[in-house]
């Protein structure tokens, strides 16, 4: 008997994957409560617009004070954590670093070894092999689009020098606030 999952665009069958296409549905962009603004949230007629959610009330625990943190009774203010009983590895002198088991305080990682490719001088920049130390970047060659003047702003197209920002145009919040004062 052959089972058979159908998963939008991948259909599963017992241990064969097929990906065949198969159509998905498509939604009415005109059907859609969001985009037509009709959904609770645009409409401010959700639970924290409204100021109904327990929170905007002062009904949580935390503006309640009745999380433990408040209360005092969580691990921590009452010194029952580990890091406070001294007895993480850290304090209690267990960890690697500490101890000196670690790569680098035995010497054993590639830089104090001398094995790394910076001191070995093998990186591409220390041997000349960069695109900018060849002189090989678009910024050298003058093939960038500000060195050639094609850039929106050298040419005057930007929003800023057309005037069409909404700074330019007095639609900004700031503006707004400080013209109306």
């Amino acid at each position: 008997m052959l089972e058979v999952q159908d998963y939008g665009r991948v259909t599963m069958w017992k241990n064969k994957i097929s990906t065949k296409k198969t159509r998905l549905p498509r939604t009415d962009p005109k059907a859609d409560p969001v985009s037509r603004g009709l959904d609770p949230v645009s409409r401010g007629l959700d639970p924290v617009s409204r100021g109904l959610d327990p929170v905007s009330r002062g009904l949580d625990p935390v503006s309640r004070g009745l999380d433990p943190v408040s209360r005092g009774l969580d691990p921590v203010s009452r010194g029952l954590d580990p890091v406070s009983r001294g007895l993480d590895p850290v304090s209690r002198g267990l960890d690697p670093v500490s101890r000196g088991l670690d790569p680098v305080s035995r010497g054993l990682d590639p830089v104090s070894r001398g094995l790394d490719p910076v001191s070995r001088g093998l990186d591409p920049v220390s041997r000349g092999l960069d695109p900018v130390s060849r002189g090989l970047d678009p910024v050298s060659r003058g093939l960038d689009p500000v060195s050639r003047g094609l850039d929106p702003v050298s040419r005057g197209l930007d929003p800023v020098s057309r005037g069409l920002d909404p700074v330019s145009r007095g639609l900004d919040p700031v503006s707004r606030e400080t013209s109306t004062a």
